[in-house]
């Protein structure tokens, strides 16, 4: 969230937090190559410049890079996965598959972060960004995954304390929205949440660090 506000002086001090927290490389390269999702390319790759030059991304892990696409964009949205892809092809086919092949098919499927916590991040960036038809879907997506009501909100409001203008009218909604959600899980899942689903990646050779062509000359390419 640091990141989609462009708060580039936080990172560094977050990243060691999160290290000191025990959380793994791969955690920490997965969550900022998910800023793709929410923010962009430029916000990712200041983002990862950002970290790389602080020294907290050392090491390099793989993911998701080509291939067929992996199918988080199901898992997401299960019986209404038709309804949504519909309704994306509507305002712009071009950009719905992108969203299913690319956004969801690689980022969002590879591994590396959990469903539940790539909810956790949706839902925090939908609530500020008033964005809440998607942040319905997302938080009852994220419950059916095993997050609770109270990690949700501590989410949100960290999203809003981040914010550089937040607004109350759309904090009010968006715990509105949760609430929502929230009841329609409990109604759907008196039981509590089903199983963590794993995404299927048709491919598994997909998952890779992709190499640099062997031929590639980094003198050429740097321009001495």
């Amino acid at each position: 969230m640091a990141s989609s506000f462009h708060r580039w002086e936080l990172l560094p001090d977050l990243g060691r937090q999160c290290y000191n927290a025990g959380c793994t490389i791969a955690e920490i390269r997965t969550t900022v190559r998910h800023l793709i999702i929410t923010s962009g390319y430029a916000t990712c790759l200041a983002a990862t410049n950002n970290l790389f030059a602080s020294k907290l991304l050392e090491e390099n892990v793989p993911a998701k890079a080509g291939g067929p696409p992996g199918n988080a964009f199901e898992l997401v949205y299960t019986k209404i996965t038709d309804t949504v892809r519909k309704k994306l092809h509507t305002a712009d086919p071009v950009l719905g598959e992108y969203i299913r092949t690319h956004l969801y098919g690689d980022i969002y499927s590879s591994p590396g972060i959990t469903l539940a916590q790539r909810q956790l991040f949706m839902t925090a960036f939908l609530a500020e960004a008033h964005m809440h038809e998607e942040l319905f879907g997302h938080a009852y997506a994220g419950f059916r995954f095993g997050n609770d009501k109270e990690a949700v909100l501590k989410a949100v409001d960290m999203s809003f304390e981040m914010s550089l203008s937040p607004s109350n009218t759309v904090y009010k909604s968006a715990i509105d929205t949760l609430s929502l959600a929230y009841k329609k899980f409990k109604k759907d899942f008196p039981d509590g949440p089903p199983p963590l689903p794993e995404v299927a990646i048709p491919d598994p050779d997909s998952v890779r660090i992709p190499p640099l062509p062997p031929s590639f000359n980094y003198a050429t390419s740097s321009g001495t």
